[in-house]
């Protein structure tokens, strides 16, 4: 692939990258918040 073809294809997905993920946010939040409490006891 060419860059201009990596381009080109990044900027057609990248229109629409936040709505793509938006149905998952909610699972995305709950396992931040699950990974911050477990993290949050190592050194």
């Amino acid at each position: 692939m060419h860059q201009d073809e990596v381009k080109a294809l990044f900027d057609k997905q990248a229109a629409n990258y936040d709505t793509q993920w938006a149905k998952t946010a909610s699972i995305r939040h709950c396992l931040h918040l699950l990974l911050g409490s477990l993290f949050a006891e190592l050194p």
